[in-house]
């Protein structure tokens, strides 16, 4: 499987769905690099090219959630004074 094909293919639904997740350009185009870094690290583990799109998608969910929990330790530490 070729990593531009998979990006190719993939880009414009993954961004979308990221920027309507976090409504920020900005942001959205991080967590899209983010995604597919993940996507090019782990892409020779993917064996059946069938559940690619679902692996895909699941990708930006976890790259959502740990942007959101680095956000909020960082309001955390700037407004209380503390780490986790």
């Amino acid at each position: 499987m070729d990593f531009y094909e998979v990006y190719e293919r993939h880009y414009d639904r993954v961004r979308n769905f990221i920027l309507g997740s976090v409504k920020n350009r900005w942001a959205a185009d991080d967590l899209v690099q983010e995604t597919f870094l993940r996507v090019l690290q782990n892409l020779s583990q993917v064996r059946d090219e069938a559940k690619l799109s679902a692996w895909i998608d699941e990708v930006p969910d976890a790259e959502i959630t740990a942007n959101a929990q680095n956000v909020a330790a960082a309001l955390v530490s700037k407004y209380y004074g503390c780490n986790r």
